[in-house]
């Protein structure tokens, strides 16, 4: 057995350790940076639009009345699919708030954050390049102010990074 082999878990435990301190940082950074890039410093429902349609949906789900927009009294389909409004059902019934309804996005943005590091590795890229990768990710314009926005967007991103991740999955194995 080569000299090296038994070291190897302890040397991977010790990079997984490592890499750790700098995940957390940037996704620290993230939260913080897409903090600052949110219009009126917070959380909103921007663009109006869209916006309001995927909260509103995900509220009335949540209340039993289906994937609806509310305006006053009455009610109108939707012009957006209910994809997003199914994500972001679990916090409509917990909060009954469609003010927190950024959070799920939020959430897809630090597991893109985390597909994106993870991808990257399985590509073939190193710790610091993956590491960068995610730095790239995290500190895109568009990609951190809409993380605090009730949009599509972000949780595209990471729903196309386990894609491709899953398609490399597959690839590889035959």
């Amino acid at each position: 057995m080569p000299e090296n082999s038994a070291n190897a878990p302890e040397s991977e435990a010790k990079v997984r350790r490592a890499a750790l301190p700098w995940g957390l940082a940037i996704a620290a950074g993230f939260a913080l940076y897409s903090e600052l890039l949110s219009v009126g410093g917070g959380p909103a429902l921007w663009p109006f639009t869209d916006a309001f349609e995927y909260a509103s949906m995900a509220h009335w789900m949540a209340q039993g009345e289906g994937a609806v927009l509310r305006i006053g009294p009455a009610f109108f389909p939707a012009r957006v699919p209910p994809t997003l409004s199914v994500l972001l059902l679990p916090v409509a019934w917990l909060t009954g708030d469609p003010r927190q309804l950024w959070i799920p996005v939020f959430a897809c943005g630090v597991a893109a954050l985390a597909g994106c590091f993870a991808l990257a590795r399985a590509l073939g890229l190193g710790r610091g390049a993956s590491l960068v990768a995610c730095a790239l990710l995290a500190t895109s314009p568009g990609f951190a102010s809409y993380a605090r926005y009730v949009m599509s967007d972000v949780p595209g991103v990471a729903a196309w990074l386990a894609l491709c991740g899953a398609a490399l999955v597959v690839a590889r194995s035959g």
